[in-house]
C-alpha cells in the first residue's frame, strides 16, 4: 500500500487472518500512524512497514486506559505516563487484542493538571465527565466535545475556545469560571441542546456562540440561551 495516499477501508476483521508470520504490510511514512488507528488496521498493525520518513504519533501515549463498566468502551482514568502537552485521542485504539472506542475522560482524570494546553477528543463525541479538567489552567482548546459533565472545565482560566459534536449536553458549572472562552463552536449540531442554567457556560465581550444557520432563530429563543442571544451569530457570519 505504499502508493496509497489515502487509507482505505478494511471491513472485514479477518481479512488477514493466517499470513505469514513475518509478512509485513508496506505504508507510506507519513501516514503510518494513522494506519495504526483507522478502522479495523489496527488488528494487523505488527505487520506494518513504513516506506519513508515517519512523523511524531499524535496520538497520546502513556495514558492511563481502563474498561468501562460493562466492558464495551474505554475510560481514560487519569494521565498516567503521558508528558503530551496536546492531549489527543484517537478513533480507535488496540486495548490488549480488542479494538476500541473510547467513552469517556472520567471524573478528576486530569483535575489540576496545569501542563496540558489542547484535548482533542474523536469527532464521534466522548463525554467528559465531572471535574475532570477542573482547574487546568493552561488548557486553551477542545475539541470534538459531546458532555460537559458537574464542574467538568470548572476554573480552566486560559480556555479560548471548544468545539462540540451533535447531541452535546452539559451539567451544571461545566464551563463555569472559564472567563477568557471567546468561542463556544455548535455549527455541528442538529438541534438546539438544552440548557439548564445560564451558570454552565461564560460569556463576555467579543464571545461568541456558533450555531447553524437553520437554528438561529429557535436557538437565541430557547430556555436560558436566551441570555446569551447577543453573542449567538450564525455559523454562515462568523
Amino acid at each position: 500500500f505504499e502508493t496509497y495516499e489515502e487509507i482505505p477501508t478494511l471491513a472485514n476483521e479477518n481479512a488477514f487472518e493466517g499470513i505469514n508470520a513475518n509478512a509485513k504490510i508496506y505504508v507510506r511514512g507519513e501516514l503510518y500512524n494513522m494506519w495504526k488507528r483507522k478502522g479495523q488496521w489496527p488488528l494487523v498493525a505488527k505487520y506494518f512497514s513504513p516506506v519513508g520518513e515517519v512523523p511524531p504519533d499524535s496520538a497520546s501515549a502513556g495514558l492511563n486506559v481502563e474498561y468501562n463498566d460493562d466492558e464495551t468502551a474505554l475510560v481514560i482514568t487519569g494521565r498516567g505516563g503521558c508528558a503530551d502537552t496536546v492531549i489527543t485521542v484517537p478513533d480507535t485504539f488496540l486495548y490488549g487484542s480488542t479494538l476500541m472506542q473510547f467513552e469517556k475522560i472520567g471524573e478528576q482524570a486530569f483535575n489540576s493538571d496545569t501542563t496540558v494546553i489542547e484535548l482533542i477528543l474523536p469527532a464521534y463525541g466522548v463525554k467528559v465527565e465531572s471535574e475532570a479538567f477542573e482547574n487546568c489552567t493552561a488548557l486553551k482548546k477542545v475539541e470534538n466535545l459531546k458532555k460537559g459533565g458537574y464542574y467538568a472545565f470548572y476554573k480552566c482560566t486560559a480556555l479560548e475556545s471548544v468545539t462540540f459534536t451533535d447531541g452535546v449536553t452539559f451539567e451544571l458549572g461545566a464551563f463555569s469560571g472559564c472567563s477568557k472562552c471567546k468561542l463556544y463552536d455548535f455549527s455541528r449540531c442538529t438541534s438546539v441542546p438544552y440548557l439548564k442554567s445560564t451558570g454552565i457556560i461564560m460569556a463576555s465581550s467579543g464571545t461568541k456562540i456558533v450555531v447553524p444557520d437553520a437554528l438561529y432563530d429557535s436557538w437565541i429563543v430557547a430556555t436560558n440561551w436566551s441570555s446569551f442571544a447577543s453573542y449567538i451569530v450564525k455559523a454562515s457570519e462568523a
